[in-house]
């Protein structure tokens, strides 16, 4: 029997925005049409619902694409004042990364790039303000051996993050695909102390114990009713 699976591709963000750009271009210079996205910000963001676009609106959002893009990517800096069909046959050879060497369209990997460092600005700003609140709440959570480049522990907000560092550090990227349960409950965190590279703490150590109290009030503050360590680790392992 072939294992060959059936389950279809999933297009690419790069190419859901070349597609959407694509859609534009036809209404900028036909007639009024429907898009699947929204338009207003400095790139479009795919979506179910379809919005009416004028053609007015889509050169419109054009412009301002090419605008965004020419200012943040190099390889994008020509396309300003030219024609719309010629600036989606461009193409760009990405350099770096899992991707290296492959083609793309350049207009939408540029939007892609603005679209990934907003994703990523935003995660920074949700992570400082979940370390603030944990902060107040008892402290940082660490999980022994996760240090920085530097050799600094890393601070989670939580101990389910911290658990999952834990897992990531000691057992490997793909730890997940084990027993998520059995792995998260050998986690070493503790809150509001750190683990320091001379003083590592054994999965025996008392620090672990003494954090007991921590873990179970972290799932409880999630929603959980555990009132034992191995309770609260198994409903933290269980979350999203």
């Amino acid at each position: 029997m072939s294992s060959t699976s059936n389950t279809p591709t999933q297009p690419t963000m790069t190419e859901r925005l070349h597609s959407i750009l694509q859609a534009l271009v036809a209404i900028a210079t036909g007639k009024t049409g429907m898009v699947s996205a929204v338009l207003s910000g400095a790139y479009p963001e795919p979506s179910e619902e379809a919005v009416k676009v004028t053609p007015a609106q889509a050169r419109k959002h054009l412009a301002r694409y090419v605008k965004g893009a020419s200012e943040n990517s190099t390889f994008c800096n020509q396309m300003e004042g030219r024609d719309m069909p010629w600036v989606l046959q461009e193409q760009y050879t990405i350099r770096a990364g899992k991707n290296k060497g492959t083609s793309v369209p350049a207009l939408a990997y540029g939007l892609v790039r603005m679209r990934r460092e907003d994703k990523r600005t935003a995660r920074q700003a949700r992570r400082a303000e979940a370390l603030k609140q944990a902060e107040a709440n008892g402290g940082h959570w660490f999980a022994e051996g996760v240090a920085d480049k530097d050799g600094n522990a890393v601070p989670y907000p939580n101990a389910t993050q911290a658990s999952k560092a834990w897992a990531r550090e000691h057992v490997g990227a793909d730890w997940w695909k084990g027993d998520k349960t059995a792995i998260l409950g050998r986690a070493v965190i503790r809150q509001g102390e750190a683990f320091t590279a001379q003083t590592p703490a054994p999965e025996t150590s008392t620090t672990a114990s003494t954090n007991d109290d921590a873990i179970i009030a972290a799932a409880q503050a999630l929603g959980s009713k555990a009132t034992t360590v191995t309770g609260a680790r198994k409903f933290l392992a269980n979350l999203s």
